[in-house]
């Protein structure tokens, strides 16, 4: 009910149920962005659409834990470099950047920033990946200043047990969808003197839902792209008309 896909038979019956644990960091590497990505992204970002799965239109993750920063832990985060938060949406100076580099790898036909062969700082890949570090860094430096939060810097989902969010991972043309890359954040901590043997006992805990465009209900291309143009038509109309019309 929630994405207005019903559940067919060639979908998955169970959802991916996922666990992060924390990982135990040295303070200066937040002051190092390449130590910081591989810690917080070291998996980088991608599209669901990946292996092929154009039907997997739709990604739903279901948060089952409260994952909240203190002095010593951060991270736990879902980071989508290049999507559009409704508050300050127009302002992020690399979208356009950005997107072109999303859009390359796509039709170099990588849908996994690891999977950029080039390792520089310049690369594709790595320009979404340390995309999503700076909206990290971004929120940590302004994490009690609402209004800033997220502002140019695409959007962070911060776990709250019970938050679900979901998101289409195919544009209307039924290409996989460059603004749908995202990444899902480690839990990291940072040792001190007191706790260098110590690892919060916190977790991430997730599951992943893919909702499938269903084979049997088109039967050429342009069907098969009106199912997914229809489906990000109902999630605008349901979600965000009335926004839509201010």
């Amino acid at each position: 009910k929630v994405t207005n896909c019903p559940r067919h038979d060639g979908e998955a019956k169970l959802p991916r149920y996922v666990r992060y644990h924390p990982r135990l960091i040295d303070e200066e590497a937040l002051f190092d962005s390449k130590k910081l990505n591989d810690v917080l992204l070291p998996d980088g970002c991608h599209v669901d659409t990946n292996n092929g799965k154009l039907f997997r239109h739709i990604t739903a993750i279901l948060y089952l834990t409260d994952n909240t920063r203190d002095d010593c832990s951060f991270g736990g985060g879902t980071t989508f470099p290049l999507a559009k938060p409704w508050i300050g949406g127009d302002n992020n100076e690399n979208d356009d950047a950005l997107r072109i580099s999303a859009t390359r790898l796509l039709e170099r036909n990588v849908q996994h920033t690891k999977g950029d062969t080039d390792q520089s700082a310049n690369s594709d890949g790595r320009r979404l990946e340390m995309a999503g570090v700076d909206a990290f860094n971004f929120n940590r430096d302004h994490a009690n200043d609402a209004l800033h939060n997220n502002v140019g810097l695409g959007v962070r989902v911060m776990p709250q047990a019970g938050r679900l969010i979901f998101f289409h991972n195919i544009n209307d043309d039924g290409m996989s969808d460059a603004t749908s890359f995202h990444g899902g954040e480690e839990l990291i901590s940072i040792v001190t003197d007191q706790q260098s043997d110590i690892v919060a006992e916190r977790t991430k805990n997730i599951l992943v839902f893919f909702k499938e465009i269903s084979i049997q209900s088109f039967s050429n291309l342009h069907g098969f792209t009106e199912c997914a143009a229809d489906a990000r038509r109902w999630t605008k109309q349901a979600y965000y008309q009335e926004r839509l019309d201010c």
